[in-house]
Parts: structure tokens; C-alpha cells; sequence
């Protein structure tokens, strides 16, 4: 009995359920952690709006070609026969009385005067500078598409090189060199001026002998006289610039050709350099071609060793808001004839707008007046925005309730898309000039931009009124 009264307790016993305890702050919690997912993925898979700040800018309308040197040159040939030995660099300056080159017929004197007095010899600081400036105007115009120069400019170099070694020989050996028996000559410049050591054949063209297969730069090619040792008597030993005015000589484009008709003077920029220079500037015709020429005054020397420069006319500056070509967009407009634009309505209405037909539930005809932004006004068409109205829609000539117009007629105009309020506004553009990443626009017009304004870097990141975070 007191077994089956204790089994019946047991079975009648149950397990206690603990009351369900919601926290709250495990809930907010939560929540929270679900916005910042939800906007970590938005912001991770949207599109990102870069903004740009208009500033004023300017961009220089050039035209870049290649162009033909031409200037005052005299070949001077040698006076002898033997093993030549120069004493001056290539576009130094000379004067009647500079020593210039020696003739040793023998090829004995120069190796006696190098065994005794070549191991004295040393350069100083100025010498040092100079072999430094030929290296640094070297350096500032290579390109790497032109490797040939590399082996122009090593010639170059161990010319000017050996020309500064053999000065000083010569300056220790002046004493032995006039017993020499005659088989070692000095020779002085023939006149004053700027010393070359090449020939290309161009020497004696001008302004008035120029032909059109000179201007093929690909098949130029130029004799280096420093490259010899020994010269015979008549051969070309160098070559001066006698007259610091030099000209360069370009084929002319059409569009040049008009724009320059009336032009008698240039700015030019070389390329090489970056050196800006005034030039007298005609228009020469051959061959039934017409061809530029550039008259210069300074900076001869510059270029004493180049029979081709690539310079830039720089025909006009044109300023105004500068801004990237990736932020201009176009938009389509309504096109509306101006004839057709009001002021004000029946009802008080302000501003600029036209009068749409339309009807009323009893099928009479009346009109109402819709104010509307113009965005431009051109060859007596208005631009409206294409929100404003639908397609097939009348509109009514103000004071002449008979003549109609239907809209449906659309033209695109280019402009940017403005967020000063914080969502994408069109903003009219009109393109003064442009290039392959910036364009110069016209500031001050009606529906345009300002200095200062943002846009969006990227239109095509952007729709219209988007809201920009």
C-alpha cells in the first residue's frame, strides 16, 4: 500500500518550466546589428558618387608639329692633311683667335705630348660643370621611343670629353709644340660664331630653297666629323652659325592656313624644353603648298645641333570654368518656337511660361498657362524641360488663340549634373574648348555653373534628382 502510494507521487510529479525572460537590451542589440549590416551591404554594392569643385582654369589652344631649321651656316674645310684633333666643343662660342682643331701629319706628336705631360692632367670644376650640363640637356629631351640618341649623345660626349683633355694637353705643351718641325698646325676659327662638327647637305638651303621631301625627318641623316681621325686637305673640319636669326619651317594644315591668314607674328613653344619664344610668322607658298615660317631672334644656340625641332603654336588662351570631360552629360529638351512664350497667367502665375491647350469635361476648349524654365534660347527655338509637358500636347500662340503648335520635336543639350543641395540637379554647359580630359566652359550663363560649384565627377554614376549621401 504505502509502495503504490509513493509510485502514484511519482508519477504525478512535472518538471518546472522556467518563464520565457525577454531582454530588451539584447533586442535593440540586434537591431542594430541588422541596420549596420543592411548599410555596410548597401554602401558595398551601390555605386559610389565622387563630387568635383569647379574652378577657374584656362587651357592654351595649340597645334604641335614638327618643324625644318634653317639658318646661316658655313662649311670650313681643312687646311691640311693628317690626324685632327678638335679643341672646342660642339655649340660653343669662337672667336677669330680660338684655337680650333690641329693637323699632326705625322701622328707622333699628339702620343709624345700625351706621355709626357697626360698624367698631370686634370680636369677642374668648371670643366666638370660643363660635361654635367651636356649630360642634364641630354637627360631633359630623351624619349625612350627615339633610342638612337643614345649613341648620338655618347658620341657627343666622348667628343666633348676629349676636346676638354686635349685643350689641357695643349696648354702643358705649348712649348714643345712649336718645335714640332712644322708637323704639328694649329688652326684658328675662319670667323666668329657657333661651332658645329656635322654636315647634313642642309647648309646652304634658305627661306627661298627649301623643297617638300625636306621635311621627311625619318630619312634625315647627318655626317658626324668628329668621328674621323684623319682629314685630307678640302674635307668639311667643322662648320659655324654665323647669325643668332634662325628660322623654322613647317607644313601648313587648312585650318591654319585660314585661321593664320592675317597673322604676322607667333608665340612657340619647343616641346624638348618647355621654352616659349615670340617669332616673326608669313606664310610661304612651293610647289603649290603653303608652308609656315618662323623667324626667331634668340635661342639659336639652343638648338645649334638639331636640324628638326617639334614646337607648339600656341595660337589662344581660352579661360573659363574648368572641369573634367568625365562630368559632362547630355539631356533632352522640348523644343518650342520663342513666338510662342508668355509672361504670367490668368491666375497670377510669374515667370516665363506658355499656354497648353486643353479641355474641359463638357468637351470646350480652354487654355491654361504652365510656367516653365527656359534652359536655352537658340535660332528662335526655347528649350523646356521635357518634364513640364507630354508629348502631343497643344500649345497655344499668346493673342492669336487660332495658331497651335504640338510639341513632340526634342534636342539635346550638353551640361553636368550640380549637388550643392544634395541631389543631382542638370546644370546647362556651354564648351568653349576642349581636350581629351578637360573642357573649358562659358561662365555666367542662365542655368549654368559658377566657381566653386559641385558636380559630379563621373555623370554616369548618377540619374537625375538622385540624392547624393
Amino acid at each position: 500500500m504505502s509502495r503504490s502510494r509513493r509510485d502514484s507521487k511519482r508519477r504525478n510529479i512535472s518538471r518546472y518550466r522556467k518563464p520565457l525572460n525577454i531582454n530588451i537590451g539584447t533586442i535593440v542589440f540586434g537591431i542594430i546589428f541588422l541596420y549596420l549590416a543592411v548599410c555596410i551591404y548597401a554602401y558595398m554594392t551601390s555605386s559610389h558618387i565622387t563630387p568635383y569643385e569647379v574652378q577657374a582654369g584656362s587651357i592654351v589652344v595649340d597645334s604641335t608639329c614638327e618643324g625644318l631649321i634653317l639658318r646661316d651656316e658655313q662649311v670650313v674645310s681643312a687646311e691640311g692633311d693628317g690626324y685632327i684633333t678638335y679643341y672646342v666643343q660642339a655649340g660653343d662660342r669662337v672667336a677669330v683667335t680660338s684655337s680650333v682643331y690641329t693637323l699632326d701629319s705625322s701622328g707622333h706628336v699628339l702620343e709624345s705630348l700625351e706621355a709626357s705631360y697626360g698624367a698631370d692632367i686634370q680636369l677642374s670644376s668648371e670643366d666638370l660643370n660643363r660635361l654635367q650640363a651636356t649630360i642634364e640637356n641630354f637627360s631633359s629631351r630623351f624619349s625612350p621611343s627615339d633610342f638612337q640618341q643614345v649613341y648620338s649623345f655618347k658620341s657627343e660626349l666622348e667628343g666633348a670629353s676629349l676636346a676638354l683633355y686635349n685643350e689641357k694637353l695643349l696648354e702643358a705643351a705649348s712649348a714643345q709644340s712649336a718645335d714640332a718641325s712644322g708637323s704639328f698646325q694649329f688652326f684658328s676659327a675662319a670667323a666668329p660664331g657657333i661651332i658645329e662638327y656635322y654636315v647634313d647637305g642642309y647648309e646652304d638651303v634658305g627661306l627661298d630653297s627649301f623643297t617638300s621631301g625636306m621635311f621627311d625627318s625619318a630619312s634625315y641623316e647627318k655626317t658626324d666629323l668628329k668621328a674621323r681621325e684623319i682629314v685630307n686637305a678640302g674635307d668639311p673640319a667643322y662648320k659655324l652659325l654665323t647669325d643668332e636669326t634662325w628660322h623654322i619651317v613647317f607644313p601648313m594644315e587648312n585650318d591654319w592656313q585660314q585661321q593664320l591668314a592675317e597673322t604676322t607674328s607667333l608665340d612657340v613653344r619647343f616641346v624638348d624644353n618647355g621654352l616659349e619664344a615670340p617669332a616673326d610668322f608669313q606664310i610661304i607658298s612651293r610647289d603649290g603648298k603653303a608652308y609656315g615660317a618662323l623667324t626667331l631672334h634668340n635661342y639659336m644656340v639652343d638648338f645649334s645641333g638639331e636640324r628638326y625641332v617639334e614646337i607648339e603654336l600656341l595660337l589662344n588662351q581660352v579661360e573659363g570654368l574648368k572641369i573634367p570631360v568625365s562630368a559632362v552629360t547630355q539631356k533632352q529638351f522640348y523644343t518650342i518656337p520663342e513666338e510662342f512664350l508668355t509672361s504670367g497667367g490668368d491666375e497670377g502665375a510669374e515667370g516665363s511660361g506658355f499656354l497648353r491647350e486643353t479641355y474641359m469635361e463638357d468637351g470646350t476648349a480652354t487654355v491654361e498657362f504652365v510656367g516653365t524654365t527656359i534652359y536655352e534660347t537658340a535660332d528662335g527655338l526655347c528649350y523646356v524641360d521635357c518634364d513640364d509637358f507630354q508629348i502631343g500636347d497643344y500649345i497655344v500662340k499668346p493673342d492669336s488663340q487660332e495658331e497651335r503648335f504640338q510639341i513632340g520635336a526634342t534636342q539635346t543639350l550638353k551640361g553636368v549634373y550640380n549637388i550643392n543641395r544634395g541631389y543631382a540637379v542638370f546644370r546647362k554647359i556651354h564648351v568653349l574648348y576642349e581636350t581629351e580630359d578637360y573642357c573649358i566652359v562659358e561662365e555666367g550663363t542662365d542655368f549654368g555653373l559658377s566657381i566653386y560649384d559641385h558636380i559630379v565627377l563621373d555623370s554616369s554614376s548618377v540619374q537625375e534628382e538622385e540624392i547624393v549621401y
